[in-house]
């Protein structure tokens, strides 16, 4: 009677031990994930995936990704997926000022042959590189998009067009560089003569500019810009070349199409070494207005001028036996540093990108704080209007 009970109770833990083996294996291999990779990146790229395979760090290798397109991963058993992305492409040098792009992060791991993408770049590691760290859900099946810096609103779907327009970007670019003589610093991308109709006749329209974008066509008439009437080439180019280059809102344009009115905007792309101040100043102009894209001005003026005026203030007092007054002080820096930003609007001080004039905006616009010009959204508007930026909706414009 023992035995038999003996017997039984072993066949059934037997049984139990057998049930949550199999139940282990199946939720083990329930944990395996499948994640699509996906490039939201306007260029070609090269990444380097690296993942958890049933319990092993696994390089995939470096893959090539054009803008939009896919590839899957398949066995990711762990809660992470670290990639790594680089390009030389000439749309990437052209977007990041002559320099090739990386899309890395923190998390630090092993670049070399010998012991590639060790997790925690320990050991033999001649080369470190920083891996953007992705964190991984439940789900048994994942989508991830690389984004590159500025272009974080693009998605794989809308990232070929984008590349598209960036292409065109950068060639109508380097045909303004070489072209004798300063063309106006906002351009749309047109090329244009006068019509027998009145107003001024598209005769050509640049790939990814914003005459394009918008959907300007050959063959339409340009009878206003910006509210004002156009009669000459030289009334466009004179119209353009006088924006602001802190404006962020766009040109409302009207044109003759088919004998129909159409009325729309345009937002025009600001290129810095067409500026008059740029260009006439030469060598040593260009290297001053280089040197002022990483200088706060108004900060710079809002030191300069209190400093002088606390001087002053200080020294009058000191000889002429008054109280030191602050509150003269604090007149006479704003009156100076107000005088000088307006002085320096005037004079249009030329930045990179509008990327940059958005941010040192917030420093030069007198009366504005930072803080609120910031929170107004002025700088990220300003920052939209930038030639290396491709809008998310492109072709889509006002004029179709």
């Amino acid at each position: 009677m023992t035995l038999k009970k003996s017997y039984k109770s072993k066949v059934k833990a037997a049984l139990l031990l057998a049930g949550t083996l199999t139940a282990l294996s199946v939720g083990g291999a329930a944990h395996a994930k499948s994640v699509l990779l996906c490039s939201a990146v306007p260029f070609p790229i090269y990444s380097a995936v690296a993942y958890t395979q049933n319990g092993t760090f696994k390089s995939e290798g470096h893959w090539k990704f054009d803008p939009g397109q896919c590839r899957s991963f398949n066995g990711v058993s762990g809660k992470e997926l670290f990639v790594r992305s680089t390009s030389s492409d000439p749309v990437a040098r052209y977007v990041n000022d002559g320099a090739n792009v990386v899309i890395g992060g923190w998390n630090m791991l092993c670049h070399d042959h010998e012991n590639r993408f060790s997790k925690h770049a320990k050991g033999n590691c001649s080369t470190k590189a920083g891996y953007q760290k992705v964190r991984l859900g439940n789900a048994s099946s994942q989508r991830y998009e690389i984004k590159a810096k500025n272009h974080e609103h693009l998605t794989a779907s809308n990232a070929p067009l984008a590349g598209r327009a960036l292409t065109g970007r950068m060639n109508h670019e380097y045909g303004l560089k070489r072209r004798p003589g300063r063309e106006a610093a906002f351009q749309i991308g047109v090329s244009i003569e006068k019509s027998p109709l009145g107003g001024i006749e598209v005769v050509e329209v640049a790939p990814g500019m914003p005459a394009e974008e918008e959907g300007i066509q050959v063959g339409d008439v340009i009878t206003k810009l910006d509210g004002r009437s156009v009669r000459s080439p030289e009334d466009v180019v004179r119209l353009l070349d006088g924006l602001s280059i802190f404006r962020s809102s766009p040109v409302s344009i009207e044109i003759l199409r088919n004998g129909q009115k159409v009325r729309g905007q345009i937002l025009p792309l600001f290129y810095p070494f067409n500026h008059r101040d740029y260009r006439e100043g030469g060598g040593i102009g260009a290297f001053a207005w280089e040197a002022a894209d990483g200088a706060a001005f108004g900060f710079g003026n809002e030191v300069a001028c209190g400093a002088g005026n606390t001087l002053m203030e200080g020294l009058s007092s000191l000889f002429n036996g008054h109280v030191f007054d602050w509150k003269r002080v604090s007149r006479g820096t704003s009156g100076c540093s107000k005088t000088a930003n307006q002085a320096h609007e005037k004079k249009r001080i030329l930045y990179a990108d509008a990327s940059n004039a958005g941010f040192w905006a917030s420093f030069l616009v007198p009366g504005i704080p930072a803080a609120k010009v910031l929170k107004s959204g002025k700088a990220a508007k300003l920052a939209q209007r930038s030639r290396h930026v491709a809008p998310a909706q492109y072709g889509k414009g006002s004029l179709k």
